[in-house]
Parts: structure tokens; C-alpha cells; sequence
């Protein structure tokens, strides 16, 4: 039993290297660029009003990411399990929305198992930085597009709501905003709550606008005195 437990802790505690010559020097870069693809595709499944491919995309990059580790010698079978546990935490707190405990847990847990499992300190701190700047740059770019973010508002348990099919409002009406506009948020008009769309900078919420266009479902407005 002794020999058995030793040779388990083995198992999931060594970094086996497998790789070797000039590959092994190019391996950590290949892995760098995994993370960078997977974190972005994670970033525009966030803004995916249902159910994107880019999850499934974004896993299949990291789980290439965990096991080039192990086979290079970078990362072993615990940083891989981290990493599963993560993606549990996150499920958990979809399932049962209110980002609690889990959320918070999965999401460290998630760039924790990331950092163990890089070659060294200078890749784990580079592949970072231009994974934020990635995913800054994709965020930005999305919600001046007018993007929001239903997936985090599921996990946080807010829901978006919907537009009446007969649109009651029109060019010249006054509300308020109930939330920032930056440039899409939500305004309220006679009573009644709609997802609006600024037509010049961000607008704080409760503050006074006024409806400039309507086309379609997309009501712009501006900030009024």
C-alpha cells in the first residue's frame, strides 16, 4: 500500500519532459499563444447573447495549453485537475447565478492553474500582459458595437429586459436613465423600462434623456439638461 500511495503522488506531483531539442525551445511560445487565443475566445463568448462555439473553442485551446505542459515538462497532472476544478466552480455558479463563492473561487482558481503551469516567471508575466491587452482591446471594440454582457448578467442573476413588440415611445420623449449608457443601457420612460442607446459620450445613470430617433428596435438618445 505505501509503494502504491508513493507511486500516486508521483504520478499527479512530477513533470515528466518529453519534449526535447529545438521544438522544446518553441513549445513555450506555442503555449503562450493558447492562452492568449482561449482567453479571447472566452472574452467574445461573454458578449454572445446565447450559447457561443467560442466556449468550446476557448476550452479546446487550454486543455491543448495543460497537456503540451505536462508532455514538455512545464506543468503536470495537478495544474490540469486545477484547472477542471475551475471550469466546475464557474458551472456551479451558472447553475445557481448570484456570483458567490464559486464564481469568485473558479475564476482565480482559473488564472492560478494558468500561472503554475507556465515554463517560467517572464513567460507566465508576458503571456499576461498581452492576454489583457487582447481582451481590452476585444471588449472595447465590442460594446462601442453595442454589445452587453448576458452571460455575466445571468451569473450575477439580472436579466435584460425585453422590448414591448409595439414600441410605445417616440422622438422627443423624456425619461431617465436607470443605468450607465456606454454606449447601450437601460432608460425609463412613462414607467416603463427599455434598452436604449446613447448617440454621443457615456451617460451616468438617472440622469434626464431624451429620445432622438427610433428605427426599428434601436431608440437613441441624448442627455438632456
Amino acid at each position: 500500500m505505501k509503494i502504491f500511495l508513493t507511486s500516486l503522488v508521483s504520478l499527479f506531483a512530477a513533470t515528466p519532459v518529453y519534449a526535447a531539442g529545438p521544438s522544446a525551445d518553441l513549445l513555450p511560445w506555442l503555449r503562450s499563444a493558447l492562452v492568449i487565443v482561449g482567453l479571447a475566445s472566452f472574452t467574445y463568448a461573454l458578449f454572445s447573447k446565447e450559447f457561443s462555439k467560442s466556449w468550446i473553442f476557448g476550452a479546446a485551446a487550454m486543455l491543448i495549453y495543460f497537456i503540451t505542459g505536462i508532455f514538455g515538462g512545464a506543468a503536470s497532472v495537478i495544474t490540469l485537475l486545477l484547472f477542471l476544478a475551475s471550469g466546475v466552480l464557474v458551472l456551479v455558479e451558472a447553475i445557481a447565478p448570484g456570483f458567490g463563492i464559486a464564481g469568485i473561487s473558479g475564476t482565480l482558481l482559473f488564472f492560478a492553474s494558468l500561472a503554475l503551469a507556465m515554463d517560467n516567471g517572464v513567460q507566465a508575466m508576458l503571456t499576461f500582459f498581452l492576454s489583457a491587452v487582447v481582451v481590452l482591446l476585444m471588449a472595447r471594440g465590442l460594446w462601442e458595437k453595442g454589445e452587453s454582457l448576458p452571460m455575466v448578467k445571468r451569473l450575477m442573476g439580472q436579466d435584460t429586459p425585453k422590448r414591448e413588440k409595439l414600441m410605445p415611445w417616440k422622438v422627443g420623449d423624456v425619461g431617465l436613465s436607470r443605468t450607465q449608457l456606454r454606449p447601450e443601457g437601460i432608460g425609463e420612460f412613462n414607467g416603463e423600462e427599455v434598452t436604449v442607446r446613447s448617440t454621443g459620450p457615456l451617460i451616468e445613470g438617472h440622469r434626464k434623456i431624451e429620445i432622438v430617433s427610433v428605427r426599428g428596435r434601436t431608440i437613441s438618445v441624448r442627455e438632456v439638461d
